[in-house]
């Protein structure tokens, strides 16, 4: 059903000694709630019609729904 997660990069870094000594620290958090009774639309996912016609002339359409993951960083 898609998702959404937060990416955190703390990156303090003492620009005065070695570069090897500056590696980021990474933390991952999902941001959407998993609570199926307090949630509208789980996850991170969208719905749209393509309108048409077809080859007799009549007004067709195509229902899709479409599923992501979006990253927050």
């Amino acid at each position: 059903e898609g998702g959404i997660m937060g990416i955190q990069i703390n990156w303090n870094c003492n620009l005065d000694r070695t570069s090897s000594l500056c590696l980021p620290r990474y933390s991952f958090r999902r941001l959407d709630t998993r609570d199926v009774d307090h949630n509208v639309s789980p996850g991170y996912n969208f719905r749209f019609a393509k309108y048409y016609s077809d080859l007799t002339g009549a007004e067709r359409r195509t229902l899709i729904k479409a599923y992501g993951i979006r990253f927050d960083i």
